[in-house]
Parts: structure tokens; C-alpha cells; sequence
């Protein structure tokens, strides 16, 4: 199965999860980015808004063109009929157009390709030496180029024809708070691993708020996306620090009405992750573990 069809299988299998769970997002907003390709080098920004699949949809807004994606790896022309003047001045690879599923035709889309980006998501941190709130940057550097075509994971389909989407190949995933700068030693754009490197780095001196850090926050064992797919129980404290394994979460979370954030935002009702495991574990440097 090519990397396109399994996605949307998996996205379709999380959707039926989330109708279940009832998840619920927050407004929209957005982050500062520089976007470079071979003939652009420019700032622009990322609109986070409600997706009405699953999650949130980032938009990217490159001249005049609107690229939405679920994470910050699959940006595609949000107006299909928009493609042949996109692609006069960015580098699209068009797939889609086979049967996915018994006799349905997945529709073409137009990824964006062979560009560069840099993002700087605003984060809140903890001084451990006296609790006082600061402001931090996530800043996530990674770069689209051609795909190692003997990675099956990196192939897709147009039509019968099999092809071949970028790679992904991040350089930087780093934290910056008082102007200590925190960098994950195997920098990607899945979030999970590298918050979790970056959160055992900065432990000790601060702590990282955020939902990925948090008491009540979990993701899916229907799966996840690289960015964006954390469910909120903070409606159900109590339940969720009864759970903490699979089974847990299946006998007693499944069917809760939860909401769906980022990794790196936060609300009022944040706790420390330091209660129990939920279903995806503790995490280092947070709660005492691993400090």
C-alpha cells in the first residue's frame, strides 16, 4: 500500500474515533514562518483553523495560493482548479485519481514540493528555581527534496502511474527560553519524538507548558498525525487518572467527549504530567521522571 492510500486509511480510521470521542477544538490562529524555494524566499504566516475532518488544517498562504495540510510535512493547493497557474511558479506533484477503497476514486490533489521552511511556534515555559512564567520558541527548521525512491513508505500513486512525494529532512528542532537555547540531537517534524528529547534536555531548569506536557492530554491509539492530534480530557480528570495502559484507556476513556489540540498550546487548567500514564506514557524531565 503507498504512502497516500495508508494515510488516508489512517485518517479515516482516526475520524470514526473522534466522532466517538466527540472531540472539540479551539479558534483559529497562527505562527510566524520563512518560506524559501527556488524562486521565493519570503516571511509569511500559518493559520491554524478548525479542520472539518479531524483536527486542525494548517493554511499557508504563498502568493496568492492557499496550501492547507494537516501537519507541517503535506501542504497541497487548497483550490484544485488553481493548479495549472500554481505550478508556474511552485513545484507541485499532482497524485491521486485510483481506487482507494472498492469503487471509490481518490480525488487529485497538488502537493507542494521541493521548498524549505522555518517555524516559530510560541510556547510558555516555567522557571523550576522559582515558578515564575516566561515565554519560549519552538523553532522547527526542515527542508522538501527528492525522495530516496528505494523508500517504500515514500510512495504514492497518480492514477496507475506509482510515484514518488519528497522526503522530509528536518535540521533543527530546538526550544528557546531566556535565551538558552534547547535542541533535540535527532531533530523531526513528529512532535512526540522530539518533545520528548527537548523536554529530558531543558527538565532540570524548566518546564515546558504545554499540552504535551500535560496531566490530562493523550493521543489516540486509533493512531496520530505527526502534529496537532493530542486529545484533551480535561472534562475528565478523575477518569483519566484511573487509566494507564491501552486497556485503560479502551474500558474507560473510549466514548468521552474530548477536545483536539497541538502539542504546543496550553490553557488555565494545565497540570504537570506526574499522576499517572494514560496511555502514551510519562514523559522525561517532566513530573520527576528522568531529572
Amino acid at each position: 500500500m503507498g504512502t497516500e492510500k495508508l494515510k488516508e486509511a489512517q485518517r479515516e480510521e482516526k475520524a470514526v474515533g473522534e466522532e466517538l470521542t466527540g472531540g472539540k477544538l479551539r479558534e483559529s490562529y497562527s505562527y510566524h514562518v520563512r518560506y524559501a524555494d527556488a524562486g521565493h524566499d519570503c516571511q509569511a504566516e500559518i493559520c491554524v483553523t478548525k479542520s472539518h475532518r479531524y483536527g486542525y488544517d494548517l493554511r499557508l498562504t504563498l502568493g496568492g495560493y492557499i496550501f492547507v495540510g494537516s501537519n507541517l510535512c503535506d501542504f497541497e493547493l487548497e483550490d484544485p482548479s488553481q493548479a495549472e497557474a500554481a505550478a508556474r511558479e511552485f513545484c507541485l506533484m499532482k497524485w491521486g485519481g485510483y481506487a482507494a477503497y472498492g469503487d471509490r476514486i481518490m480525488p487529485y490533489a497538488y502537493a507542494l514540493q521541493r521548498y524549505s521552511m522555518e517555524v516559530e511556534i510560541p510556547v510558555e515555559a516555567e522557571r523550576r528555581e522559582n515558578g515564575e512564567r516566561v515565554a519560549g520558541i519552538i523553532r522547527i527548521a526542515y527542508r522538501m527534496e527528492a525522495c530516496d525512491s528505494s523508500r517504500a513508505h515514500s510512495r504514492c500513486y497518480c492514477d496507475d502511474r506509482e510515484i514518488y512525494l519528497d522526503d522530509t529532512v528536518c535540521t533543527e528542532f530546538s526550544l528557546t527560553v531566556d535565551g538558552h537555547i534547547y535542541k533535540a540531537d535527532r531533530p523531526t517534524t513528529y512532535f512526540e519524538q522530539a518533545l520528548l528529547q527537548i523536554c529530558k534536555k531543558c527538565g532540570r531548569e524548566y518546564l515546558l507548558r504545554c499540552c504535551f506536557t500535560c496531566q490530562y492530554s493523550d493521543y489516540s491509539p486509533y493512531g496520530c498525525d505527526d502534529f496537532g492530534s493530542m486529545l484533551c480530557y480535561r472534562e475528565h480528570k478523575e477518569v483519566y487518572l484511573t487509566v494507564n495502559d491501552k486497556a485503560g484507556y479502551f474500558d474507560r476513556l473510549e466514548g468521552l467527549d474530548c477536545e483536539i489540540e497541538q502539542e504546543t498550546s496550553v490553557c488555565g487548567e494545565f497540570e504537570e504530567r506526574a499522576r499517572c500514564e494514560g496511555y502514551r506514557g510519562m514523559v522525561d524531565g517532566i513530573g520527576g521522571v528522568g531529572t
